[in-house]
C-alpha cells in the first residue's frame, strides 16, 4: 500500500471529516514530499504534513511551516510518536528556512498538548452578529454576486491584498485561494463578492454553515462599511434570515483561541521584531534569554492581538 493511501487510512481513523473532503485534500493539497511518518511493522501508525505558507510581517514578508493532519493510530497513542514527528518537522523547516511554525489544534483539549511540545496560542479571532436593519436595501452602485469563473482572479488578487494589509496576517497562494472556494463549496457554502460600476472587485465573503444551520461568514474583506454592510445584507436576504454570525480579526476584550505557533529562526525573528519596534527597551541579550513561548507570544503581538489566520486547509 502507498504512502498516501496509509495516511488516508490513518487520517480516516483520527478525523471525522467527510469523504468527499478527504479526496479533496489528498488530490489537491497533500503531497508526498510534505508528509512525515513513523512506521512500525511495515504500517504508518503516525503522520503529518508540513505545508509552506508565507506570512506578512511589518514591511517583510516570511515564511510558514504549517502543521496539518496530525495524528496518530489509536493503539500507538500516548507512546510519543506525534512527538518524535514534530521533532522531525522542527528540523525540517530549519532546513527550509521557514522562520515560524503554526498549527490549529483539532479539538481544545489539544492546546495543552501542543503546549507541551513548545506551541503558544497567538492567533485569535473575533464573532460579531449582524441583523438586517431594512430588508432587501442595498446601495444600488453596489453589485453582489457569487463568485463566479469571470471574477475569480481579480477577487484572489484584492483578497491577497486585503490580507497583506494586515501587520501579521497567514497568505494564500491563488492556487490555495481555488482550493479553499472549493472546500467552501463542498460543504454547502459559497463565496459572495462586491463590485461597483465597473466591475471592479470591493469586498468578498465566505459562506458557511455552523452544525444547527446557522449561518457563518468565516471571513469577510471590503473597503468600506457600507460595502460589509451590503454583502451581509444580501446574504442574509438570500438565505432568508434576520441576522448572521461573522468572524473578524481579533478584538480584544472579545476574542477566541484558534491557532498556535513557535518561533524556529529565534535570530530572524528577533531581528525582524527589533527593526519593527526600534523604540522597544528589550535588548537582544534579554531576548535571546527568553523561552520559545515568550519569544513568539512577544514577537507576534499576541498581548495586542496583532496576528491572523484565518481559511486554513485542514
Amino acid at each position: 500500500m502507498s504512502k498516501k493511501q496509509q495516511i488516508i487510512d490513518l487520517w480516516k481513523t483520527s478525523f471525522n471529516d467527510s469523504d468527499t473532503f478527504i479526496q479533496f485534500y489528498f488530490n489537491k493539497v497533500y503531497k508526498d514530499e510534505n508528509a512525515l511518518t513513523i512506521t512500525k511493522n511495515g504500517k504508518i501508525i503516525s503522520a503529518l504534513q508540513l505545508i509552506p505558507y508565507d506570512m506578512t510581517y511589518g514591511k517583510e514578508t516570511i515564511s510558514v511551516g504549517y502543521i496539518s493532519g496530525a495524528c496518530t493510530d489509536p493503539s500507538e497513542r500516548g507512546k510519543g510518536w506525534m512527538h518524535q514527528l514534530l521533532l522531525q518537522a522542527f528540523e525540517m523547516m530549519k532546513e527550509r528556512n521557514m522562520t515560524i511554525t503554526v498549527l490549529i489544534p483539532a479539538e481544545k483539549s489539544l492546546f495543552y498538548y501542543y503546549q507541551t511540545q513548545g506551541y503558544t496560542p497567538v492567533y485569535d479571532y473575533s464573532l460579531r452578529l449582524f441583523s438586517i436593519k431594512e430588508p432587501g436595501s442595498i446601495n444600488n452602485h453596489i453589485q453582489i454576486k457569487p463568485l463566479n469563473e469571470e471574477l475569480f482572479h481579480s477577487s484572489y488578487i484584492y483578497f491577497d491584498r486585503k490580507l497583506r494589509e494586515r501587520p501579521m496576517s497567514i497568505l494564500h497562494s491563488e492556487d490555495d485561494f481555488k482550493n479553499i472556494v472549493t472546500d467552501n463549496r463542498l460543504d454547502g457554502g459559497d463565496v459572495a463578492v462586491a463590485t461597483n460600476e465597473k466591475n471592479d472587485v470591493t469586498g468578498i465573503a465566505f459562506i458557511s454553515f455552523a452544525e444547527d444551520k446557522k449561518i457563518i461568514i468565516k471571513e469577510i474583506l471590503y473597503n468600506r462599511e457600507e460595502i460589509k454592510n451590503a454583502l451581509l445584507t444580501a446574504i442574509a436576504n438570500h438565505y432568508k434570515t434576520p441576522q448572521l454570525i461573522y468572524k473578524t480579526p481579533p478584538s480584544l476584550p472579545d476574542t477566541h483561541p484558534y491557532g498556535m505557533a513557535m518561533v524556529i529562526d529565534r535570530q530572524k525573528m528577533i531581528t525582524l521584531w527589533k527593526a519593527t519596534n526600534p523604540e522597544n527597551p528589550h535588548s537582544f541579550d534579554l531576548l535571546n534569554t527568553m523561552n520559545i513561548q515568550e519569544l513568539t507570544a512577544l514577537t507576534l503581538g499576541y498581548n495586542e492581538r496583532k496576528a491572523y489566520m484565518n481559511l486554513m486547509m485542514d
